[in-house]
């Protein structure tokens, strides 16, 4: 994910910029607030026991070519669809920011066994817990605190993909097409 994070930045920031979401200027807590409501979206998702399935997904869409019809139906509101969201939207900060979230590839691969150490032995809902008190620690006065903190929550979120075998990368550009075909704020007030 690392290696493509300017990219998928890039894409994120401008997918919100022409559906609307920055048509009104909006704090730092406002866009903070909406990333910590997607972590809730993917707690919920996970008390219903509600995840994607990448398999059916893939062979309906080759049969029927209906890209938005089988993401509704196979990946949508899923554990790692909402995941994938709580990227899309510190990406969309990162845009609005101009935050670099400071991590290097090397560093994230070294840190996995500290975070499996750490946090691999929480139930989903605590591990989320962690990653709401990681994001919501920042100074949001100081830019490099929250380009620390961002860089740390989104290895945070890696690792715990890895460690649930959820293909984040594909999550998110699957999301990431969805969103560009969707309406005005996707149909929300902000």
């Amino acid at each position: 994910m690392i290696t493509r994070i300017n990219e998928f930045i890039e894409s994120a920031y401008t997918n919100a910029l022409e559906h609307g979401f920055h048509d009104e200027k909006t704090s730092f807590e406002h866009q903070m607030m909406l990333v910590i409501s997607e972590i809730s979206e993917a707690v919920e998702a996970d008390r219903k026991n509600s995840h994607s399935a990448l398999g059916l997904f893939d062979h309906c869409l080759n049969n029927s070519g209906d890209f938005s019809n089988e993401f509704i139906s196979f990946i949508k509101d899923g554990v790692e669809d909402e995941l994938a969201d709580v990227c899309i939207r510190l990406f969309d900060m990162c845009g609005y920011f101009s935050i670099e979230p400071y991590r290097s590839e090397k560093e994230i691969e070294s840190l996995y066994t500290d975070w499996e150490n750490e946090f691999g032995g929480l139930s989903f809902c605590e591990q989320c817990y962690h990653l709401v008190n990681l994001l919501t620690s920042c100074s949001v006065k100081d830019k490099h605190d929250i380009e620390v903190t961002f860089g740390a929550a989104l290895s945070y979120i890696y690792y715990l993909c890895k460690s649930l075998n959820i293909d984040l990368v594909r999550h998110i550009e699957l999301k990431m097409r969805f969103n560009a075909s969707r309406g005005y704020k996707h149909g929300k007030e902000y």
